[in-house]
Order: structure tokens, then C-alpha cells, then sequence
């Protein structure tokens, strides 16, 4: 892949993750000034079974954007895109049937939903799972595109489909509609994404030769499914993680925690969306790239990159985050709601993003079921230390349950990359002691400004000069960047990067 169709890939992915986000954010309000915290806390519960397509794809998406992207345009990859298709129409048909029939027993009693919601939450389940349905088929016409490189189409459609999805949300809400109306703007939004990938996918592939599947069948389903059941296991286990923080806060606290701890999700979800959307071209490029030390030493490299990007952005967002929350909520349920987005966003950018890459390349060199033992890591954490904590704290047990399941996850990628990427361990503890230390001290410098004086929307400048400008130092002083990093960066900031030089008193 050449640089320049990565940057565009990546650049188009955040641009939408950012433009959705506005329109995410928009919506949590005027739902709840208008339909109150239960039924946003209804709609977040019964909002889970948009993850159905986690759980009827037995990764076989994945699989095949990997075994696509290996292979190129031949028979075998028309073959795989056929049979990937054709086991995914069985397997979403027969899940459908079952979570429609079952929606009673799943809102009662696995989502706890109160009484006098069940009409309008049934409701919403059926129209959630056929725009699910759509959602999961056209997946395989997702891996196509992105298979080829062109994820710019591929973000072209989602912030299509993204953008009806909210404004559907936004305009029903204001109207005066219900759960069930919302439903079918959903729908609709489905509905449009579906058509749209189909006809992209068909320019970038062309006509599928599937002469000959038909004795090739139950080999390529073999292959597909051997692959995919690791990645769909691994995703299994992801799928566990939020909905489970979700039911578990329905049935030991209430519904209203509930809703509290969804709109923390919702914005840790935009967050590491934009910073996802940015890494996702990596996929794509780390299956179709060999094996070599360099190959290895780019990886780890760029791990240490993405760490000290986001480090910055966390610091900054734990003291700007309490004024953006009230400008965008008011005063209302502001303590819990404001901890709890903090606790959930800062603690999975500090240690999420990072992994990324490691991640990224077990999914795509034939390591696929380390991915499952590190999301399984995450959720029996999660659920072992909410248990131990829910009693004698309440509500925040969610969010230390959650920040430790973020830890676990870093220590068992950390771990791969020890065993996989052939990286010392001394290298890893030494930049990440200097990651800490960075991270304490610009803390305690804002902590001063903090307590100094009084908060004022000038606050949302300040600690960000604060914070860059302490990290521009501990950068140059310590060591974190080589020298040819140092070029390249500051070089890449033309006149700026001039300036910063000579205020850092570097030399050309």
C-alpha cells in the first residue's frame, strides 16, 4: 500500500468518526430532555442487539478480508466471498427467527426492562434485528472494498449510513415519536449503507467467476471456517464486555445507572472510533506485508507513536472534560455522569489505542486465537472486579471494573509483543516508565493551575498549552523521539516546527 493511500484511507475514516460524533453527541440531550434518562436507559439496553452481527458472523468477515487481501482478484477469493455469503444468509436468518421470538423473554427478563416500556422496547428489538440483519450481510461487501485498499469508499458509506441513523434519531425525538419510530429510521439507515456498499463493492471487484464452486465448497467453507471461528470467538468475547457492564448495572443497580453509564460509552465509543478508524488501514497492509525484523521493529515502533499521541489528548481531556459535559448536559445527574465518562474514556485511551498494532497483527498473521484469550482477559476482569465492588460503591464499581479490564488487555498485547515482535522487555518498561512520568508530571502541573483558580471556559485553552508545551520538552529532553523522528515531525510542521525548534533550542 503506498503512504498515500494509507493517509487517504485513515484521514477519510476520522473525518467521518468526527462528523458522526457531532451528530452522536447532539442526540444523548434532546433524547433525554425529551423522553426522559429511563427510556434512554430502555434504548441503550435494548440497543445490544445491534451487536448480532458480533454474534452471528463467526468472524467470517474478517477472515475474509484477510484471505482476500492475501490472495488479490482470483477464483479462490470469488469462491470465498460466495461461500462467506452464502453461510452468513443461513446464519443471520436463523438468529433472527430466534431473537424475534425470544424478544419477550429478553426484555423481561434478560434486560429487566420496566413494565410499562415492554410494548415499545419489543417493538424496537424486531426493526433492530432486520437493520442488523443487512448490516451483517453487507459486511461481506465491506471486506471487498477494504481487501482492495479503497476504505475510503468503505467510510463513505458509513458516515452516509451514520449520518441518517443520527438525524433520524434527532428529527423523530423532536417530533414526538417513539422507540418505535426510531426503529425505523434505523431501519432506513440500514437500508441505504446496504445498497450503497453493494454497488461500490461491485466497481472494485468486477464480476464474480464462480465457475467450478460448486465442488470447491465445503473446501473453502473449511478454510473460512477454521480462520473464522478464532476471530468470531475473540469477537464473542468483545461482545460480552459493554453489554455485559450494561446488564449487570441493570439488574444490581438500576436502570438509571444504566443510562448514566451509556452516555460514558457513547463517547468513549466516538473517541476510540476516530483513533480505530485511523488504524484500521493497518489491517489490510499488515496481511499482505512479510515477516522481516524491520516489518517487526515498524509495528512495535509505531505503538510507541500512537502512546504518545493519545497521552497528551488524556491529560487534556480529564481537566476539559467537566466543563465540555456541562455545556453539552447541563447540571443534570453531572457528578456521576462527568466521572464516569472521565474514568471510561481516559482510561481506554491511555491504554487501548497503543495495542492497536499488535493486535492488528495477530488478527492478520494466523494468530487469530491470542485475540480471544486477550478479550477474555477483559471480560472476566471486568465482571470479577464489579462483583467484589458494586456492594460498597455502587454505581463507580462499573467504572474501576472497566479501567482494570483496559489493564488487563494491555499487559496480555504487551505480552505478544514480547513473544511475537521479538521486543526486549527492558525496551518496553523503560518507555513506559518515561510514558508515566510524563503523564504525572504535566498531571500535577494542571492540578496547581486547577486548584489556583476559578474554572472558566478559558480553561479550555490553557491546559491545552499547559500540557503540549510540558510534552514538547519531556520529548526533546528524554529522548523519546530518535533524531530522525525529530526531523521528520518538526520538519512536517514547517514554519511552526521551526519556531518550536528554536524555542526547544535544537539544532538543524
Amino acid at each position: 500500500m503506498s503512504k498515500k493511500k494509507l493517509i487517504t484511507n485513515s484521514m477519510t475514516g476520522i473525518l467521518q468518526s468526527i462528523l458522526t460524533a457531532f451528530l452522536a453527541f447532539a442526540s444523548v440531550p434532546i433524547f433525554i430532555g425529551k423522553l426522559g434518562i429511563e427510556l434512554y436507559g430502555v434504548f441503550a439496553l435494548v440497543s445490544i442487539v445491534g451487536n448480532l452481527n458480533t454474534l452471528a458472523n463467526f468472524g467470517l468477515n474478517s477472515a475474509l478480508l484477510v484471505s482476500v487481501a492475501k490472495q488479490g482478484k482470483c477464483k479462490e477469493s470469488n469462491y470465498d466471498i460466495a461461500v462467506t455469503f452464502i453461510l452468513l444468509i443461513v446464519i443471520i436468518s436463523i438468529l433472527s427467527i430466534l431473537a424475534i421470538f425470544f424478544s419477550e423473554f429478553i426484555i423481561k427478563v434478560l434486560f429487566a426492562v420496566p413494565e410499562k416500556y415492554e410494548s415499545s422496547a419489543k417493538q424496537l428489538i424486531i426493526y433492530l434485528v432486520l437493520a442488523n440483519s443487512l448490516l451483517l450481510i453487507g459486511q461481506i461487501f465491506s471486506s471487498i472494498i477494504d481487501s482492495q485498499q479503497k476504505i475510503f469508499l468503505t467510510n463513505i458509506s458509513q458516515f452516509t449510513y451514520s449520518l441518517i441513523y443520527w438525524a433520524s434519531i434527532i428529527s423523530i425525538v423532536l417530533l414526538g415519536g417513539g422507540l418505535n419510530q426510531i426503529g425505523m429510521g434505523m431501519l432506513f439507515a440500514s437500508i441505504v449503507w446496504f445498497i450503497l456498499v453493494f454497488l461500490f463493492a461491485k466497481k472494485v471487484w468486477g464480476n464474480f467467476q464462480l465457475d467450478g464452486l460448486h465442488q470447491n465448497f465445503f473446501m473453502v467453507l473449511k478454510k473460512q471456517l477454521s480462520y473464522g471461528s478464532k476471530i468470531y470467538f475473540s469477537g464473542m468475547t468483545a461482545f460480552l464486555f459493554e453489554p455485559l457492564s450494561k446488564l449487570l448495572l441493570s439488574h444490581f443497580i438500576g436502570i438509571k445507572a444504566t443510562a448514566v453509564f451509556d452516555i460514558g460509552i457513547r463517547v468513549k465509543s466516538q473517541i476510540n472510533g476516530l483513533i480505530s478508524k485511523g488504524l484500521y488501514p493497518m489491517l489490510p497492509f499488515i496481511a499482505s506485508s512479510n515477516i522481516t525484523d524491520v516489518f517487526r521493529n515498524k509495528i512495535f515502533d509505531l505503538s510507541k507513536k500512537i502512546q504518545l499521541f493519545v497521552m497528551p489528548i488524556s491529560i487534556t481531556l480529564i481537566f476539559t472534560l467537566p466543563i465540555l459535559i456541562k455545556l453539552w448536559l447541563g447540571d443534570n445527574n453531572l457528578a456521576e455522569t462527568t466521572i464516569g465518562i472521565i474514568a471510561i474514556t481516559v482510561s481506554m485511551l491511555i491504554l487501548s489505542p497503543s495495542v492497536v498494532p499488535i493486535y492488528h497483527f495477530l488478527l492478520a498473521k494466523n494468530h487469530a486465537e491470542k485475540t480471544i484469550y486477550i478479550q477474555l482477559s477483559s471480560v472476566i476482569t471486568n465482571l470479577i472486579v464489579f462483583l467484589f465492588l458494586y456492594k460498597s460503591i455502587g454505581f463507580y464499581a462499573i467504572l474501576f471494573s472497566n479501567s482494570f479490564a483496559f489493564f488487563s488487555s494491555f499487559v496480555m498485547c504487551n505480552y505478544y509483543q514480547l513473544k511475537f515482535l521479538q521486543i526486549k522487555l527492558a525496551e518496553i518498561l523503560q518507555y513506559e516508565l518515561k510514558m508515566f512520568f510524563m503523564f504525572l508530571v504535566s498531571s500535577l502541573i494542571c492540578y496547581f493551575v486547577f486548584i489556583s483558580k476559578s474554572i472558566g471556559l478559558i480553561d479550555l485553552l490553557i491546559y491545552p498549552i499547559i500540557i503540549y508545551s510540558s510534552f514538547l520538552v519531556f520529548i526533546h529532553k528524554f529522548n523519546v523521539f530518535t533524531k530522525e523522528d525529530e526531523v521528520y515531525y518538526f520538519n512536517s510542521l514547517g514554519k511552526l516546527g521551526l519556531i518550536i525548534k528554536k524555542v526547544l533550542l535544537l539544532k538543524n
